[in-house]
């Protein structure tokens, strides 16, 4: 029984390993593709991996993926489609209430959780939040704004002190190749989107992320490959991106 029982938990373990995996490249991929404003695409692969993290039991991959979600819909001006509209909106509630109560602690648990909601945009516009402080502010402003001050969340946007970002779409990062003298042929311009950090200290760093896409066009004895060679060339293309980012 127990020799029975081990396999299908191997491959159970297996399936939930993949499914992350997955889920963490698309949420990776949906990031990159925001920054550089392709919302309809971000959409796609945010939604992918919303379901993926889903599955696989990932509760704070999903939180991720929602953040996101939520970012899109915020950008495209659509703030009512956010799936985090509902959360925001009773934080900023909460964070009212607590000014109200001068209650620090609350106030801090509403904003750091409402600083977590999207990447860079609440779906929360200023002036819907003017509204639910206006009663409170009204009441006593002085004294209201100067706790507000006092207890601000101190937020970063995740970009790290000294470091450097460059990004490139693919006319861009392969019309560099060709100034500098290499001509890649359309199917190994594998590379859509590649963006390059450094970041500069006692421990150097350097990072790249890209987003590939293969033509479905192949040759008999390319289909028999487990990794097709435009691909693996891809990957070191994208490395690239770092050099770029240096030269800053």
């Amino acid at each position: 029984m127990a020799t029975g029982k081990a396999p299908k938990e191997a491959l159970q373990l297996s399936q939930q390993i993949s499914l992350q995996t997955s889920a963490k490249v698309n949420l990776e991929a949906s990031k990159l593709l925001c920054n550089f404003g392709r919302l309809d695409d971000t959409l796609v692969l945010a939604q992918e991996a919303l379901v993926s993290f889903r599955q696989a039991g990932d509760w704070l991959g999903e939180e991720a993926a929602t953040a996101v979600l939520s970012e899109v819909y915020t950008r495209r001006g659509e703030p009512m489609l956010a799936p985090n509209r509902p959360e925001a909106m009773q934080l900023v509630k909460d964070m009212a209430q607590a000014v109200q109560e001068r209650n620090a602690d609350q106030y801090h648990s509403a904003a750091d959780r409402y600083a977590r909601l999207a990447v860079s945009r609440a779906p929360v516009s200023t002036a819907e939040q003017r509204q639910i402080y206006k009663s409170i502010l009204r009441r006593d402003v002085g004294t209201s704004a100067d706790f507000i001050k006092a207890n601000a969340v101190a937020t970063t946007s995740g970009t790290a002190v000294g470091a450097t970002f460059i990004g490139a779409e693919k006319t861009e990062f392969y019309t560099s190749f060709r100034l500098s003298g290499i001509a890649y042929g359309p199917r190994y311009r594998a590379v859509d989107v590649a963006m390059g950090r450094v970041t500069a200290g006692e421990d150097d760093s350097a990072d790249a992320y890209a987003v590939y896409q293969i033509q479905e066009d192949a040759d008999d004895w390319e289909r028999k490959l487990s990794s097709h060679p435009s691909l693996l060339d891809a990957a070191l293309q994208s490395s690239s991106i770092i050099g770029m980012a240096q030269s800053l």
